[in-house]
């Protein structure tokens, strides 16, 4: 392919995945470092600097991402008459920490007068993959609306069939796009309802006019930056949605308004008892006001799982994918005849994964009775190796290893009994 001088080339980079199969249950991975890297779309290019007259685009469709890390790089690069704009200062007023925002976010540009944001994301991913979780502007540079659109629910079917990367939707008409999103299985997505606020009309020189407009808010980013907020390398990676963000609110996001009875209908799960509804038509996360603490409920993706086990699981192949590949980059051969060092590479990823907190250590939590050809176990977990065939011997493919796990659980709703008895008689 010819390289246009002009324009900054792409040099695509191969999986690992195009030499280390993991799979089952849908169940495939990336890379380990890229975890609090947040993709953004957006499709405003902005300028290089607003203060200089003639300023060259600061994206384009040959230069898409770049990572911003303040509030001053916005005001350097985008309009203050943009939705852009306005998002972005909303999402640097937020304190960046666990389970609150990462310190940086990586926008991605789409043209959206010629392609869409699929388009946008598969040419993204192609040059740029360092990303897990991904969202999208609430309006393009147009005003018009890009939540509940096909466009955006294309991004959900990205996600879910590349099985590497989550998405995180805006949405306002739910009843529609939460059940199109569950009926399809978009297991790697999930949804963030919309709140409408009011904000100042600005006029032609971006000035604030007496009026106010309603426009939708950006809860979506805010669950966005709670999945990025933690790294993957950390000691303890264990997390759940529900609750966040922890020890400060987002602030200027607004919350729902919406009484029980609503928010069960939305999130489909009962708040009042716990436990999802298996039956609901769809499962939509809301960022509500619990005894004025503001968080969201319920941290589930758009088929009901946890978004915690998705990303965990994200993780956790992307650890296998990674530390194999090691294995076979860093030695001068591994015999398919001695699997001494696949074995220990396995065992040792496996228990670092225990220690993470992603796969559980309880004793006997894991009937190993159901399994045969155990190759390594634990307490939460076994490997299962197949016969070796002449096959995958010529063809040079080791053994089909795999791996089944117990995932722990975090505390979503605590049940307590009280019992009134008489006092003991002397």
């Amino acid at each position: 392919m010819a390289i246009n001088c002009l324009n900054p080339p792409c040099f695509p980079q191969l999986p690992i995945s195009s030499i280390i199969s993991i799979f089952g249950n849908k169940e495939v991975v990336g890379n380990t470092d890229c975890s609090m890297n947040l993709l953004y779309l957006i499709d405003e290019q902005g300028l290089v600097d607003q203060t200089v007259t003639g300023s060259s685009a600061f994206l384009t469709t040959n230069n898409r991402t770049i990572q911003i890390g303040s509030v001053e790089e916005v005001k350097a690069h985008f309009s203050a008459c943009s939705r852009v704009y306005w998002e972005l200062v909303k999402f640097f007023s937020w304190e960046v920490g666990v389970l609150q925002r990462p310190p940086t976010i990586t926008l991605g540009y789409f043209d959206s007068t010629n392609e869409t944001m699929l388009d946008a994301i598969q040419a993204i991913t192609a040059c740029f993959n360092c990303y897990t979780v991904f969202t999208h502007v609430v309006y393009d540079k147009n005003g018009n609306a890009l939540y509940d659109t096909e466009q955006s629910t294309d991004l959900a079917e990205f996600a879910t069939v590349s099985e590497k990367k989550f998405a995180v939707l805006p949405t306002v008409d739910y009843a529609v796009t939460g059940n199109l999103l569950k009926v399809s299985e978009y297991e790697y997505s999930a949804t963030a309802l919309l709140n409408e606020v009011c904000v100042p009309v600005l006029d032609a020189n971006c000035v604030e006019t007496p009026a106010l407009e309603n426009v939708n808010d950006i809860q979506h980013l805010g669950l966005a930056a709670v999945l990025t907020s933690i790294s993957s390398s950390s000691i303890d990676y264990s997390f759940t949605t529900k609750f966040t963000p922890k020890n400060y609110a987002f602030s200027e996001l607004s919350t729902a308004l919406l009484d029980l009875a609503q928010t069960r209908e939305i999130t489909g799960v009962n708040p009042l008892s716990g436990g999802v509804n298996t039956l609901s038509k769809h499962y939509v996360n809301v960022y509500h006001s619990v005894d004025y603490t503001p968080m969201f409920l319920e941290g589930l993706t758009s088929t009901g799982t946890y978004i915690d086990y998705i990303i965990h699981r994200i993780h956790i192949k992307n650890t296998l994918e990674y530390e194999i590949f090691k294995l076979l980059r860093e030695n001068q051969s591994v015999s398919l005849s001695d699997l001494t060092k696949l074995q220990n590479t396995l065992s040792l990823t496996v228990r670092n994964l225990v220690d993470q907190k992603l796969i559980t250590d309880e004793p006997d939590s894991i009937d190993k009775s159901k399994f045969k050809d155990i190759f390594l176990e634990g307490n939460g977990w076994v490997v299962i190796k197949s016969p070796t065939r002449a096959v995958n011997i010529n063809s040079r493919i080791s053994p089909t290893f795999r791996i089944c796990y117990v995932r722990p659980g975090s505390t979503h709703f605590v049940s307590i009994g009280l019992c009134e008895t008489q006092v003991k008689e002397i």
